[in-house]
């Protein structure tokens, strides 16, 4: 099924996620959140063979973004 903008069934969010793609806003998305200073939660469980999974911590430096 191929979604239209003229499609009268679709829902709210997906006429969204058209209007979204269709001007380029997710497209051009980059992901610059990571800075210096902001407080991080480990979600992996294999960092340190589990020692920091679910901790918290802070981000001291950014190496390469």
């Amino acid at each position: 099924m191929t979604l239209t903008h003229d499609t009268p069934t679709h829902s709210a969010f997906v006429a969204f996620v058209f209007v979204c793609f269709k001007v380029g806003v997710l497209a051009a998305r980059k992901d610059h959140w990571l800075t210096e200073g902001i407080v991080v939660k480990v979600m992996n469980k294999k960092l340190g063979g589990g020692k920091y999974y679910k901790a918290k911590g802070v981000v001291k430096e950014v190496v390469d973004r």
